[in-house]
């Protein structure tokens, strides 16, 4: 094929593709390394949220117990939700 000695198109999207149905990788990575690094990436995106929300709560648990007010129920069912 022409587009294999030419060095523009040999690298473009629709060439990649025959490559990695040949060859099962994309980009020079194996597919089943992307498809883990994505599904990590993915679940440590959620993480990084969770994390936030619990350093929100636990900053208005804080404050709440600083003015010796209890926590509500609702509180802390969501601080338990959280958690898991």
């Amino acid at each position: 094929m022409l587009q294999e000695h030419d060095p523009l198109l040999g690298f473009s999207p629709l060439h990649a593709k025959t490559i990695s149905d040949q060859t099962g990788m994309i980009g020079g990575f194996p597919v089943k390394f992307l498809v883990q690094v994505t599904k990590l990436s993915k679940s440590l995106s959620i993480k990084r949220e969770k994390i936030a929300e619990l350093k929100d709560m636990n900053t208005k648990a804080e404050k709440l117990r600083s003015y010796l007010e209890p926590l509500s129920v609702e509180f802390q069912k969501r601080s338990v939700m959280l958690d898991d």
